[in-house]
Formats: structure tokens, C-alpha cells, sequence
């Protein structure tokens, strides 16, 4: 008998006791050299050896011990190696034993449901190549898409954890230190794998519009079979909840799934006019995507702008304005180009409806006739033949005046001539956007998101 044999033996005694630490280090030491090492392949030679044995104890603390190297093991050794020997796990002498239990108390119904468990968990594992348990903080299902296997790897999960939650316990049942470490075990498992599926579930109901008829079909599936496991998972939990001092696990608290989003989605699918919706709805995701798609400005063409606002203003403060306009005889300030050129800045690139009506139009105009309305009381409103008013503001002698010089009014009898009232601004209603034919219930990606899945609390 090598080392390893007794190793195992060791751990897999018939005396109701977990296996200890010095049988259980150096087996796990021999993942580390894969599973073509020899020190490996006697290790399951060994097991499977204890698999068929009679005795409860030594059959559930040999699937314990598969359990430890599958989670603590070197890699994904183990369930390689189990996935290509699942007759490990099949046919055990045990169960074909008459009645439920056996001389040392054990109870062939959880040590059948375990086994299934670690059955159900390789076999998945040889067609995923993938540990949910292992890789949980991974999010993979949160990020993977539909074309690369989201659904089918979802529904993978829910074999697991439906295999997970048969492995029943009752507050009463857990009264040994093996069930207690199994228990542990099977937890963990379960928050990992639920974990996953809730991140899967959330992902495909954010896609479920774009998929095809086909897709939609088994994503309902999908969803209905979520809101039974989650419902089975928190019975679980129930009792894990009452046992965390045995366990010295925190169980966190998790809701029931929304139920009502199964009629909204079934009403999606049972449409008449699906394929309309859905070609409707990704043309519409398009074009979002395609606005949020564009360029934005970079830190060089900000500056750039910047620069060329500022050489603007330094332009117009170097060139003050006119004494007098020679196209409309009429004196502007500098601030009213300026407003007007901001004002041509702002309306470039506008379109505005047939009416004609342009608000911003509007207000160059209004800003104009307030100008020329507070520059009247300092400057006469002037032409090219006018000379500049004198300073006491009388009016001259016609007689006395020196040729080329016309008489002018004072300032006080200047009166403004009245200004026209801009039209208020036509109410034009625009037609009703319309809708992509979804049921009225339904928000957001297509459905009330606030309460999608249950909510997962640490």
C-alpha cells in the first residue's frame, strides 16, 4: 500500500469525524501535479475504491473528500479528471441497500442527493469547461453575450444548483461533525452558483428584446425556472440561517424574484406583430448608438476654439466702432456687434419650421431697438450731410450760418420715432413620436427593471 492509499483510508475512516488536516494537506498536494500524475491517479483509484464501500460513513466522508479537492485542489485538476470518469459516481453499492438507513444512522437519501450533486457538477463542468463556484467573482455570465453561449451556460448553472438544493437538511438532521462539514461545503456552493445565475438572468433580460423568436422562447424558460429555484434557494437558506453558529457561515438575505415581469415578457413573445417589434426596437438601439457614437471635441480643437474666441475680442476692442454708419446712418456700439455676431453664432446650424418663425431673429432684433433706444439721449441720430450738434444745444441763425452748414434742432426736441412690437412666437404643435407596439407595462429595456431578479445582499 503506497503513501497515498493510506492517505485516503485515513481520511475516509468509518468513525463519524471529518477528515483531518494531515490526510487531507497531501492530497491536495497532488493536484498540483495534474491529473496524469501518478500521485493523483492513485489518490482517485483510492476513492473510487471507498466510493463502494458499505459503510455510510466511509461512502459520504469519501465524496466529502472529492468535494475538498474540487474546491480547494490545484486548478480545475479534479474536475477534469472527474468529468472523464463520471462511473465514479454511479451505481454505488450502497444505495442498492434495503431501507433507508443503515447500522451507523446515516441516511441513503442526502448521500444520494450529494453524489448526484458532485455528479451533476463534473458532468457540466466537461461541457463548459468552466467553475461557477471557483470563478463566482468572475461576473462571467454578467459580461458574456448571447452569441457566445449566455443561455446555454445559464441554463448549465440552473442544472447545478437544482441538483444543490435536493441535498435537503433539516435543523434536526445536521447533528454530526461530517454532515455539518458537508453542509458548509454545500452552501458556499450554493451562494457562488445563485450568485452567477442572478448576474446571467439580469443579463439576458437587458437583451431580451433584440433576441430572435427562438432565443426569446428559452430566455422565458430561463426566467421561469429562476423564479422556482429562487424560491427553493431561500427555503435552503432558511435552515442554514438557523444553523450559522454550527456552521460559523453569514447567510445573507435574499427575495423572492418578481413573478409578474413572466406575464410581461410572455405577452412580448405571444405578440402577432414580434418581428415588427423587434426590428423596430434594434432600429431604434442603432440610432442611439449611432448618436452616442459621435466623435467628441478634443482638448485640442477646445483650445483651438478658445484661441480663436479670444483673438475675436481682442479684434473688436482694438477697433472701436464707427462715429456714424454710412449704410444706415446710424451710430452702433461695439457691444451691439457683439451680441449680433453672438447671436449669428448661436443660430448656425438651427432649422426652424415653414411658419418663417425664428426666435433668435426675434431677439437680435429686440436688442438692436434697445440700443439705439438708450444711445438716443447721448448721441443724435445723424446722416452723412448732418454736422455734430454743438454743445449748448441751441439752434442756430439760418442767417448767420457759415455756408456748407445746415441748421440742426436741440437735443431735447429730438423725439424717437416708435419702434415696431415683435410678433409672439406662433404655437406649433408637434406630431405624437410614435411607439414601438410594446405592451404599455412594460419600461425601460422592455421591462419594470426596479424589481427584475432578486436582490443579492452580503
Amino acid at each position: 500500500m503506497t503513501t497515498y492509499e493510506k492517505l485516503v483510508e485515513g481520511a475516509t475512516k468509518i468513525k463519524l469525524a471529518p477528515p483531518k488536516p494531515k490526510y487531507i494537506d497531501p492530497i491536495l498536494m497532488s493536484t498540483a501535479d495534474g491529473y496524469d500524475s501518478e500521485n493523483f491517479l492513485v489518490v482517485m483509484r483510492t476513492i473510487n475504491k471507498r466510493l463502494q464501500d458499505t459503510a455510510w460513513s466511509i461512502v459520504y466522508k469519501a465524496l466529502i473528500v472529492v468535494h475538498i479537492m474540487i474546491k480547494e485542489g490545484d486548478a480545475n485538476v479534479s474536475l477534469s479528471y472527474l468529468a472523464k470518469h463520471l462511473h465514479m459516481f454511479e451505481d454505488l453499492k450502497i444505495l442498492n441497500t434495503h431501507g433507508k438507513y443503515i447500522s451507523n444512522g446515516g441516511n441513503l437519501t442526502q448521500l444520494s442527493a450529494y453524489d448526484k450533486y458532485l455528479w451533476t457538477r463534473s458532468k457540466e463542468f466537461g461541457r463548459t469547461k468552466f467553475d461557477y463556484v471557483k470563478k463566482s467573482k468572475e461576473a462571467r455570465l454578467r459580461k458574456l453575450s448571447v452569441e457566445k453561449g449566455l443561455l446555454r451556460e445559464i441554463e448549465s448553472v440552473q442544472r447545478q444548483i437544482d441538483a444543490l438544493i435536493r441535498c435537503k437538511f433539516r435543523e434536526g438532521e445536521v447533528n454530526n461533525d461530517v454532515l455539518i462539514l458537508s453542509f458548509r461545503m454545500l452552501i458556499t456552493d450554493l451562494l457562488s452558483l445563485y450568485q452567477t445565475l442572478n448576474e446571467g438572468v439580469l443579463n439576458v433580460l437587458e437583451h431580451f428584446f433584440e433576441l430572435s423568436k427562438v432565443d426569446c422562447e428559452r430566455a422565458l424558460k430561463i426566467y421561469k425556472l429562476f423564479t422556482t429555484q429562487t424560491a427553493k434557494v431561500i427555503e435552503f437558506l432558511r435552515v442554514a440561517k438557523h444553523l450559522e453558529h454550527l456552521t460559523k457561515l453569514h447567510i445573507p438575505t435574499i427575495k423572492h424574484a418578481q413573478t409578474g415581469l413572466t406575464d410581461s415578457l410572455t405577452e412580448y413573445l405571444n405578440d402577432p406583430y414580434f418581428d415588427v417589434n423587434r426590428r423596430q426596437y434594434l432600429a431604434e438601439q442603432k440610432a442611439k448608438g449611432n448618436s452616442r457614437s459621435t466623435t467628441p471635441p478634443t482638448k485640442a480643437d477646445e483650445e483651438k476654439k478658445a484661441k480663436q474666441k479670444l483673438q475675436q475680442k481682442n479684434k473688436s476692442s482694438s477697433n472701436p466702432a464707427p462715429e456714424n454708419n454710412k449704410a444706415n446712418g446710424v451710430v452702433i456700439s461695439s457691444a451691439a456687434s457683439a451680441n449680433s455676431q453672438e447671436t449669428r453664432i448661436i443660430t448656425e446650424g438651427l432649422t426652424f419650421q415653414t411658419t418663417g418663425y425664428n426666435p433668435f431673429v426675434q431677439l437680435q432684433q429686440q436688442q438692436q431697438l434697445q440700443l439705439q433706444q438708450q444711445q438716443l439721449p447721448q448721441t443724435a441720430m445723424i446722416s452723412q450731410s448732418q454736422p455734430i450738434v454743438p454743445a449748448n444745444g441751441l439752434i442756430p441763425i439760418q442767417g448767420g450760418l457759415p455756408s456748407g452748414v445746415t441748421p440742426v434742432i436741440p437735443l431735447s426736441q429730438v423725439q424717437p420715432q416708435p419702434q415696431p412690437q415683435p410678433h409672439p412666437a406662433p404655437i406649433v404643435s408637434l406630431p405624437q413620436q410614435p411607439t414601438a407596439g410594446l405592451p404599455l407595462n412594460i419600461t425601460g429595456f422592455g421591462f419594470q427593471q426596479t424589481q427584475v431578479v432578486g436582490d443579492w445582499k452580503r
